[in-house]
């Protein structure tokens, strides 16, 4: 992974929310042109998370579906992250049955990868977005904690 992937999650810990996503973009690009699409799409996903919780969860749904077109074809630990992403966005803006579809197939995505935590992470949203006492204007979870939680890292350049 680039530099500009590094600088957009220094971003996020400074809480420069505007700047990291565009750190963001700027790296994905950069993966693009060098044909890396891991690069680009975990670059997809950290856009992503970063929009839906610091910009809004209607734009956030709309990087969280572009984040998964772009996972799908690299491995299931990221499509799996990027799953876990659209199920955040989706119950952001109250689409919880649309949601739920999604919950089963992470799931196995996610323990297909070896990410017992991802799997946990995922079965524990739907737990907290079902109560009577979640907040529909909760922050859903920082970009970091979510490549914690899937057991994955963006890649180092070869």
């Amino acid at each position: 992974m680039c530099s500009s992937d590094l600088l957009a999650e220094v971003r996020l810990g400074l809480c420069d929310f505007k700047e990291a996503i565009q750190s963001a973009k700027d790296a994905m690009a950069i993966a693009k042109g060098a044909g890396d699409r891991r690069g680009e799409a975990i670059c997809a996903v950290t856009i992503a998370q970063a929009t839906l919780d610091f910009v809004g969860a209607e734009q956030g749904l709309v990087e969280a579906r572009g984040a998964l077109t772009l996972c799908v074809a690299v491995d299931p630990s990221c499509e799996g992250v990027a799953m876990d992403t659209l199920i955040k966005a989706y119950a952001g803006v109250g689409r919880l049955s649309e949601a739920m579809e999604i919950v089963q197939p992470a799931r196995d995505r996610l323990r297909s990868a070896g990410s017992k935590t991802g799997e946990a992470t995922v079965i524990g949203l739907i737990a907290r977005r079902r109560s009577p006492c979640s907040s529909s204007r909760r922050r859903t979870s920082s970009t970091a904690t979510s490549w914690r939680s899937a057991s994955i890292r963006p890649s180092s350049p070869r």
